[in-house]
C-alpha cells in the first residue's frame, strides 16, 4: 500500500505546504523558548554552562519542528502521533499568543509572559491533544479509495 494516506485537498498544494510550515515553525519556536527557559534554570542549578541550555533548546526545537512538518500530510501515523502533532501545534500557538500578546498590548505589566508559560501554552497543548485524538478517530474511519490522490496529483 501507499506510504501515506492522501489527505483530501481543500486548498491548493501551496496553501497546504504553507500551513504545514507555519505549524512546524510555531511549534519549533515555542519549544525553543520553553526548553530554553526551563533548561536554563536546570543548567544553572546543575552548574552547567548556559550554552548547554541553548544547545538543548535548539535540538528540541529542531526535532519538534521536523516532527510536525513530517506529520502534516499524513493520516496513517496512528493515534499517538496525531495527538502529539496537534498538541505541539496548538500548544505552540497558545504559548506564543500568551507570551507575546501581553508584551505587545500591555508592556507595563511585568507578569504578562507568564500567561503563555502557565496558562495558554499548557491549555493549548491539552486542547490540541484532545483535538488530535478526535481528528484521528474521525479521519481514521474514512476509507480512501484506491488510486485516489485527493486532488494533489500524487
Amino acid at each position: 500500500g501507499p506510504a501515506h494516506a492522501p489527505v483530501p485537498a481543500l486548498w491548493g498544494a501551496g496553501v497546504t505546504s504553507l500551513l504545514r510550515g507555519a505549524g512546524a515553525a510555531l511549534s519549533a519556536i515555542a519549544t525553543f523558548y520553553m526548553v530554553g527557559q526551563f533548561g536554563g534554570v536546570l543548567a544553572m542549578m546543575l552548574g552547567l554552562p548556559g550554552i548547554a541550555a541553548f544547545l538543548g533548546a535548539l535540538a528540541a526545537a529542531f526535532w519538534v519542528g521536523r516532527f510536525v512538518w513530517s506529520r502534516g500530510d499524513s493520516l496513517d501515523g496512528g493515534l499517538a502521533r496525531s495527538v502529539i502533532t496537534w498538541a505541539f501545534t496548538v500548544g505552540a500557538v497558545g504559548f506564543i499568543g500568551g507570551f507575546f500578546g501581553p508584551i505587545i498590548f500591555t508592556p507595563e505589566s511585568n507578569q504578562g509572559p507568564l500567561l503563555g508559560i502557565f496558562i495558554t501554552g499548557p491549555l493549548g497543548f491539552a486542547v490540541g491533544g484532545i483535538g488530535g485524538a478526535v481528528r484521528w478517530f474521525v479521519k481514521g474511519r474514512e476509507q480512501v479509495r484506491p488510486g485516489w490522490t485527493g486532488g494533489q496529483g500524487r
